[in-house]
């Protein structure tokens, strides 16, 4: 493992360390956030290795805090270590959203896979994929460079620095949705085969994309309303939530999985999550800015549009100079 560094644990403590081994006398929620976070971790390693920057290394630091929070962490002062971090409350407030939120009240009524698992199970299984995407969505952070780029950003023109950020956001989305994707097709394989159901595994892959978009839309929805002003660097949580469940279907390596166009499953999710919409009324979250799909689908275009034309010739000069560092 590698060694968390010293400007890291001097600004945000110590990091908690579970023994994998000692699973079974811990909470779920530390197993869940522990498991997750050293995959994240390998994940970033994986990526930086592959990508031949040997010099760079990730460490995950599980931290005490009680108040949910996921981030990335760099200082150009150590420029070859990175940090992904969460604290222990994420997952419980994670969990406490969804459940406050009745989530399993807003799964269709013709379920024929999720309606058969323990309530426990299906609660775990929501709590674990959100958590994944929040840790995934960092992952990108560090292997697009995005740190130190936004560091640059802010030493030599700081007016830019709001609008650079969100297109960093949306670049995170969009590849953390193709890291989500191996989970939730695993996830539906699993179902599918401890359930010995007749049905086919696309089938159940439906469902889960449908437990999924759902419950990342009640978090971001909770996330928004808690940490960010109404006009926010990120999508409309609706949005935002579809965008990344359309991409880990587009980036699934499998057969033809749903039969309708790309835009039809857009639509056929935004169709399901405006019941998830109004529920915003259960959790108190209502206050989010306003909300026009048409304008918002278009923002969005734009931004990737942008990440194409103006942040990956950016990020490619930020990977010249800060991808092989002299390590200490």
């Amino acid at each position: 493992m590698n060694k968390i560094p010293d400007g890291f644990t001097a600004k945000y403590g110590e990091s908690i360390l579970i023994n994998s081994g000692e699973e079974l006398d811990i909470g779920s929620d530390d197993y869940i956030s522990w498991h997750l976070l050293n995959r994240a971790r390998d994940a970033s390693n994986i990526a930086f290795a592959k990508a031949g920057h040997t010099a760079l290394r990730v460490s995950g630091a599980y931290l005490t805090g009680i108040e949910p929070r996921a981030f990335a962490y760099w200082s150009p002062t150590v420029p070859q270590d990175y940090v992904i971090a969460c604290t222990r409350g994420t997952t419980e407030v994670i969990r406490r959203t969804l459940v406050n939120a009745e989530f399993r009240s807003l799964l269709p009524q013709t379920s024929f896979a999720l309606s058969r698992l323990h309530v426990e199970d299906l609660t775990a299984l929501a709590v674990s994929l959100t958590l994944a995407t929040i840790l995934y969505h960092e992952v990108a952070h560090v292997t697009r460079f995005h740190l130190p780029y936004l560091t640059e950003c802010k030493e030599t023109d700081p007016s830019s620095l709001p609008a650079m950020r969100g297109l960093c956001e949306a670049d995170a989305d969009k590849l953390c949705s193709y890291l989500i994707a191996p989970d939730l097709l695993a996830q539906a394989k699993g179902i599918h085969e401890a359930l010995k159901l007749t049905e086919s595994v696309e089938s159940v892959l439906r469902e889960v994309l449908i437990l999924y978009a759902v419950a990342l839309h009640l978090w971001f929805t909770f996330f928004n309303q808690r940490a960010l002003p109404k006009a926010s660097i990120y999508p409309h949580p609706l949005i935002r939530s579809t965008r990344i469940t359309i991409g880990a279907v587009d980036n699934m390596q499998t057969a033809a999985i749903m039969e309708p166009c790309g835009i039809d499953r857009v639509f056929f999710i935004l169709n399901g999550l405006d019941t998830v919409e109004r529920s915003a009324l259960r959790t108190g979250c209502v206050a989010q800015h306003s909300f026009d799909l048409a304008t918002e689908l278009n923002a969005i275009n734009t931004r990737f549009e942008k990440i194409e034309h103006t942040l990956d010739p950016a990020l490619l000069e930020v990977r010249s100079r800060w991808g092989a560092p002299s390590a200490d």
